[in-house]
């Protein structure tokens, strides 16, 4: 099972976009947790993917594809600790 990090800008020309795309993310099973954050970006998702196939396919044309996405960066966990 393959996890990672995806960080996503949303736009800012539609008002609560980021709230949409969160109730969006929130029912995608994959998802484990989606956190809101102050900074460059808007959010930081945590997800799971069987393989790195599906990881491309749900970050790519799921997140990335939304309509009120506008960047994303994922980080893929190598090895995690406590």
């Amino acid at each position: 099972m393959l996890r990672a990090y995806v960080l996503v800008t949303v736009t800012n020309q539609v008002n609560k976009a980021r709230d949409m795309v969160m109730d969006f993310l929130m029912d995608k099973e994959d998802v484990l947790s989606i956190h809101g954050v102050a900074g460059n970006i808007d959010m930081i998702i945590e997800l799971q993917a069987m393989n790195i196939e599906y990881f491309t396919e749900l970050v790519i044309e799921q997140i990335y594809g939304h309509k009120y996405v506008m960047n994303t960066t994922s980080y893929i966990t190598l090895d995690t600790r406590k």
